[in-house]
C-alpha cells in the first residue's frame, strides 16, 4: 500500500487556544508584533489582496474552529473528494478533486492513505502569565481536554468516513513551565507511543501519539536556567532520546504566543537548540516553517533583496537550522 503523509496540520476549536494569554503578549514591543503579523508574506499576502481572499480565508478558518474536532476531519476528506468545489471563488481550484477513484491524486501519483500528524499545542499558562491580567485564575491543564476531544475526533472520523482515507499518527503538544514534573511524567507514561509501528488501519491505540510538539513562543525555553524547569526539559529529551520519539518545535517568528514578542523570538531560534543537541545528541529534532522569519528590520532589508535575486533564503534561523543538520545526525526540517 502507497501513503502520502501530511506531517504538519493543527485541528482544535475555539477551547484550546488560550486567547487572553495571546493578546497578553502584545503588551510589550507592540510594534513588532502587529508588524510581524501583518507583513506582506504573512497573513495578508499580495496574492490574498489581489483576488480578495482574505476575508474568506478567515471565515473558513472560523468555520472549521467552530466545529468539533471529529467533524472537521470530515470536513477535510470531503474537501479533498471535491464537495466543496462548486462554492470555490477562484480560478485556481483543481479540474478533478485529489480524491478521485478511490485514491488519492497529487503530482502525477497516486496514494490509497493518507498518514495524518495533527500536532497538538499545549496552550496551559503559568502562574507568571496568569498573574499578569487582572481577572486572575487558577492554572488550567489545556492539555489533557485536547487530547481527549482530539481521540474522539479520531474515533469520530473511522466511524463516520465514507472513503477511510485517513489513518492518524498525531504528535502531542508539550508546553513543561505550565506543568509540574509529576505530570510531566504522566503525559509521556499515558498517551506516547514508543512501539514505532504502524497500528491496525482505523483503529486508535491505548497510547496514540507518535511524537512531541513543542510551542517555544507560549513560553518554553529550551535550556531554561531555572533547576526546576531544566529538570523538566532533561526528562523529556532523555525520554525522547531513548525511545527515538520526534519532536516536531515551531520555527518561525509567527503564531500564537504566550509570552512578549522578544522573548518569543529568543525562545523559537533555532540557536536555543544547540546547547539541548549538544547534551542529546542523538535527539530526533524537526525544526517547524524551515526557520521563515516574516519581520524583517530595515538592515536586514536591503540584503534580503539581493538573497531573493538569488533565490536564495532570507532568514538567518534558516542558516541556523542547516548548521545544526550538519553537525548532528537526526535534525531535520
Amino acid at each position: 500500500m502507497k501513503y502520502f503523509a501530511d506531517c504538519h496540520f493543527h485541528v482544535m476549536t475555539m477551547k484550546e487556544p488560550n486567547f487572553a494569554a495571546f493578546l497578553t503578549s502584545f503588551n510589550s514591543d507592540l510594534k513588532e508584533s502587529v508588524t510581524g503579523n501583518l507583513t506582506k508574506n504573512y497573513i495578508i499576502t499580495p496574492e490574498s489582496i489581489l483576488k480578495n481572499q482574505f476575508m474568506s480565508t478567515i471565515q473558513n478558518t472560523l468555520t472549521a474552529f467552530s466545529r468539533p474536532i471529529g467533524d472537521t476531519f470530515l470536513m477535510m476528506e470531503a474537501d479533498l473528494a471535491g464537495q466543496y468545489l462548486k462554492n470555490a471563488k477562484t480560478n485556481d481550484a483543481p479540474l478533478l478533486p485529489f480524491y478521485h477513484e478511490g485514491k488519492f491524486h497529487y503530482r502525477s501519483e497516486e496514494y490509497e492513505k493518507l498518514i495524518m500528524c495533527p500536532l497538538l499545542m499545549d496552550f496551559s499558562q503559568t502562574e507568571s502569565q496568569i498573574k499578569s491580567i487582572y481577572y486572575q485564575f487558577q492554572s488550567e491543564d489545556k492539555i489533557t481536554p485536547y487530547i481527549e476531544d482530539t481521540i474522539e475526533g479520531m474515533r469520530y472520523y473511522y466511524e463516520h468516513s465514507p472513503y477511510h482515507l485517513f489513518e492518524f499518527y498525531p504528535l502531542v503538544g508539550i508546553n513543561p513551565p505550565a506543568h509540574d514534573f509529576e505530570f510531566l511524567k504522566h503525559l509521556l507514561s499515558t498517551y506516547v507511543n514508543v512501539s514505532h509501528t504502524f497500528h491496525q488501519s482505523q483503529t486508535i491505540l491505548d497510547k496514540p501519539f507518535y511524537g512531541i510538539k513543542i510551542y517555544p513562543p507560549l513560553g518554553m525555553n529550551p535550556w531554561p536556567s531555572d533547576r526546576e524547569e531544566m529538570k523538566k526539559v532533561r526528562y523529556l529529551y532523555e525520554f525522547c532520546q531513548m525511545y527515538r520519539i520526534p519532536i516536531i518545535t515551531h520555527c518561525d517568528d509567527q503564531g500564537f504566543r504566550g509570552v512578549p514578542v522578544k522573548e518569543a523570538w529568543e525562545f523559537t531560534s533555532p540557536s536555543s537548540w544547540r546547547t539541548v543537541l549538544e547534551n542529546y545528541p542523538s535527539l530526533i529534532l524537526d525544526f517547524a516553517h524551515v526557520g521563515k522569519q516574516y519581520s524583517q528590520n530595515i538592515e536586514k532589508a536591503f540584503s534580503a533583496v539581493q538573497y531573493r535575486l538569488k533565490k536564495m533564503p532570507t532568514s538567518d534561523w534558516f542558516y541556523m537550522i542547516m548548521d545544526l543538520i550538519n553537525d548532528f545526525d537526526n535534525v531535520y526540517t
